[in-house]
């Protein structure tokens, strides 16, 4: 099936993109109970934003289908070409497919090896599955069955990158532009829609002149590393032409949270060794987490093509 861009209007297509992010937290305070004054992670206040943002995820598709169809993307298609052709601009390949499995877990790798300081630091706690401080039912089990937990590793990891990625990129490139543009500049609407947390920190903060410069210096800081988080999720995105290698590189980092560079300092003592060995110890180690930091990124670097192979044995359509 060829599928051609250059058909929607360029300012129709940037503008909707907008709203897509209007329509994405729209919901987060439409369906709240406003005299409750709930925290973010207040099992009600998940429950209510999970289901807005499947809503919106289930809207905004309409929304790009409804433009690629008024601008004639789809000429002459039967209905059931029409949504093959969605499926494929959108990214929806079967995600249980052989060929697919190995070309969705590649970028996944990729993603772990960008983390290998965090990885390392984790190691030598042993808090990593299979290890004694990792207990699998209550750190697995238990928190993915969380709502905290479907919310942060399922929820807003996948309607994310369906909405800002696959979604926005399947218009964006209908609209003509280039990869470039897909890559760097669609995420900026990624990064805006977290800027409603200004509000919510305000609030955490106190309410006052110095609760506000504290939510918009987080808030401005959130747009900063979301955004560029978007740049490698839309990469990802437009080498694999699929959704689920981004859905599960958000996940993951998510779990690992952002690297917390400045706490790199290992601690565990071994009361049975004398001091002298206890400080050689741990100093050796914090220079093997910092040096697989630096070594994650490069490695990261280097592989970045290698490990982003299309998940469709034609290729990218984007790439």
């Amino acid at each position: 099936m060829e599928l051609t861009n250059g058909l929607v209007n360029t300012l129709l297509a940037n503008t909707t993109c907008g709203s897509f992010a209007l329509i994405y937290i729209a919901g987060f305070y439409l369906f709240r109970d406003a005299s409750a004054n709930l925290s973010r992670d207040h099992p009600k206040t998940i429950a209510s934003r999970i289901k807005s943002v499947i809503l919106a995820s289930i809207v905004i598709p309409i929304i790009v289908w409804s433009e690629l169809y008024m601008s004639g993307t789809f000429g002459n298609m039967s209905i059931k070409n029409q949504i093959s052709s969605m499926s494929i601009r959108l990214g929806l390949y079967d995600p249980t497919n052989s060929w697919h499995i190995i070309h969705i877990i590649s970028p996944l790798l990729l993603t772990m090896i960008l983390f290998l300081g965090p990885l390392t630091l984790l190691w030598f706690e042993e808090e990593l599955p299979f290890q004694q401080n990792f207990n699998f039912q209550k750190d697995a089990v238990e928190h993915l069955r969380s709502l905290e937990g479907q919310r942060n590793y399922i929820a807003a990891p996948f309607t994310e990158e369906f909405v800002f990625r696959a979604c926005e990129i399947a218009l964006l490139y209908q609209a003509g532009h280039s990869k470039k543009y897909l890559i760097f500049i669609s995420p900026i609407w990624f990064g805006t829609a977290h800027l409603h947390h200004v509000w919510e920190k305000y609030r955490q903060y106190g309410s006052n002149k110095k609760a506000l410069k504290r939510a918009l210096l987080s808030s401005s800081f959130q747009f900063a590393y979301t955004t560029v988080f978007g740049w490698y999720a839309s990469f990802v995105f437009v080498r694999t032409g699929s959704v689920w290698p981004p859905f599960l590189c958000h996940s993951f980092c998510n779990m690992m949270g952002f690297p917390n560079v400045e706490g790199i300092s290992y601690q565990k003592k071994w009361e049975q060794i004398a001091q002298v060995i206890v400080y050689l110890h741990v100093h050796m180690v914090d220079l093997v987490i910092w040096a697989n930091y630096i070594v994650g990124v490069i490695l990261f670097y280097n592989l970045i093509y290698y490990l982003t192979p299309s998940a469709s044995q034609s290729g990218s359509i984007y790439w």
